[in-house]
Parts: C-alpha cells; sequence; structure tokens
C-alpha cells in the first residue's frame, strides 16, 4: 500500500479571478489502485466543537486507515468522519469531492 501524500498547491480557486492568475503545477504519477481526491475548501476548513479545523492533517490521518476500503465506502466514510469532528456545528462553506480510482 501506498502512503497517501498531500499535493498543497495555493493561490485563487480556478476561475475566480479574471485576467492572468499564477497557478501551482504539480505532477504525481499515479499507479494501478491509486486514489485520487479533489475536494473544495469546505472539507478542509470545517470546524469543530473546540475551534479546530478539520484540515489537510485529518485528512491524510483518515485516509491512511481508511484506504482498504471500496471508494464509494471511503467516501461515505469521510463523510461520517467530516460530520463526527464537526461535532453539530454547521458547515460554512460548500463540501465537493470528486475521487477516482485508477483501474
Amino acid at each position: 500500500m501506498r502512503v497517501p501524500i498531500a499535493c498543497e498547491g495555493g493561490g485563487l480557486p480556478i476561475g475566480l479571478a479574471q485576467g492572468n492568475t499564477d497557478y501551482f503545477e504539480e505532477t504525481v504519477q499515479l499507479k494501478l489502485g491509486d486514489r485520487l481526491l479533489l475536494y473544495s475548501d469546505g472539507l478542509a476548513d470545517a470546524v469543530s466543537k473546540t475551534d479546530q479545523l478539520f484540515g489537510s492533517s485529518q485528512l491524510l490521518q483518515y485516509t491512511a486507515a481508511s484506504s482498504h476500503k471500496s471508494l464509494r465506502d471511503w467516501i461515505d466514510g469521510l463523510l461520517i468522519e467530516l460530520k463526527n469532528w464537526r461535532g453539530g456545528n454547521e458547515i460554512n462553506d460548500d463540501v465537493c469531492i470528486l475521487a477516482l480510482e485508477i483501474k
């Protein structure tokens, strides 16, 4: 099993700014069985009852512990993990997830 990695970009979301905007590019070699997760900032910025961000560290921790699950079960589990993390706090932003598995 490969270790999950986070591609940390930065800058404005695609399509938000008009004119020339600098974006970062990163290349990752995907192999059979690998998964690619794209998500909106609403996932990482979800706040717990103790004002802690879900962040990429929680996401990587969940990914490492749950990589044996099917992709569908993995996504469902991630949403449950996020709900439990929030502890009843409202989500203040959209949460969009796109997950792909290389077959």
